[in-house]
């Protein structure tokens, strides 16, 4: 075997190790490696224009609430607007993120949750009907 193939063989062994383990090979988990889940939710879920509405994003990791993010920001428009309206959310309590919105006009709406915590950031969508 050339020295240099040695070489290789050598490193690649040193990485294979198990990243996840302590000095005894215990494995410690890493809870930075688990994604964050955003869910958003309307309250009520079905409302007209002119009636106040709550849009939160409840945000998790590993199945528990994340209270620390450094932001969580909510985009909304009508699917006729360009223009797209960004307001910050408010932290009320386990991993709830939240604003309070009343719409104008009747019609097709979409949201977009940026949530930006631990070092990670997610942006789901959802889509709902003013009346």
């Amino acid at each position: 075997m050339s020295a240099l193939m040695l070489v290789i063989v050598l490193l690649a062994g040193c990485g294979a190790q198990d990243q996840g383990a302590d000095q005894n090979g215990m494995d410690m988990g890493d809870e930075s490696l688990v994604p964050i889940k955003v869910e958003i939710r309307l309250n009520p879920e079905s409302f007209a224009a002119q009636e106040k509405a709550v849009i939160e994003a409840k945000v998790t990791q590993g199945g528990d609430p994340v209270d620390d993010a450094r932001e969580v920001l909510f985009e909304i428009w009508r699917d006729d607007q360009e223009q797209h309206e960004k307001i910050e959310g408010k932290h009320t309590k386990d991993g709830v993120y939240q604003i309070e919105k009343q719409f104008a006009e009747p019609g097709q709406y979409h949201v977009i949750a940026h949530v930006t915590a631990r070092d990670m950031h997610s942006m789901p969508q959802k889509n709902f009907e003013v009346k």
